[in-house]
């Protein structure tokens, strides 16, 4: 066996730079271009979203962490306004509902059709964040404190 020689271990650092900083990264870009928009994270907050809001008692408040991807957001529908909230289309599922639903953050009127994640209440609605769009938060690919609290018959959700 012989001497490395100072090209051969220049290759290897070269080669190692290469893995780290452009296979890497590229594999992201890839993983991402082929993955669903709404990933685990999403639809685990979400249902956990659901189930705080299900046991919440009437004049209750909690505070929930909510997990979305940056090109998400969180719109509220209240039962009453079935032609929409704000200006995004209400979807099929929720009309004589209120509900949550994690809609694509594209700005279309259409971005809450077909979302895989709707939740239907009973109740009359919400008082969301943004009242005129009832955007209640926008995905931020970290975890948003959201404040829940009854106010009268209509559930507050907050940033």
């Amino acid at each position: 066996m012989g001497k490395m020689t100072t090209s051969a271990l220049i290759g290897i650092i070269a080669g190692a730079i290469v893995i780290i900083f452009i296979l890497i990264p590229a594999s992201e870009v890839l993983w991402s271009m082929f993955s669903s928009d709404f990933d685990a994270g999403t639809r685990e907050s979400f249902d956990m979203l659901d189930g705080t809001v299900l046991y919440l008692e009437t004049g209750g408040e909690t505070t929930y962490l909510i997990y979305m991807n940056k090109d998400q957001m969180l719109v509220a529908f209240d039962k009453a306004a079935n032609e929409g909230s704000g200006v995004y289309e209400r979807p099929p599922e929720c009309f004589n509902k209120a509900c949550l639903i994690v809609c694509r953050n594209d700005g279309a009127p259409e971005s809450c059709l077909n979302s895989r994640f709707i939740a239907t209440y009973d109740f009359e609605g919400f008082i969301p964040t943004n009242m005129d769009s009832g955007i209640v938060s926008i995905g931020q690919k970290e975890y948003v404190p959201l404040q829940l609290k009854w106010v009268g018959s209509k559930l507050s959700i907050t940033e």
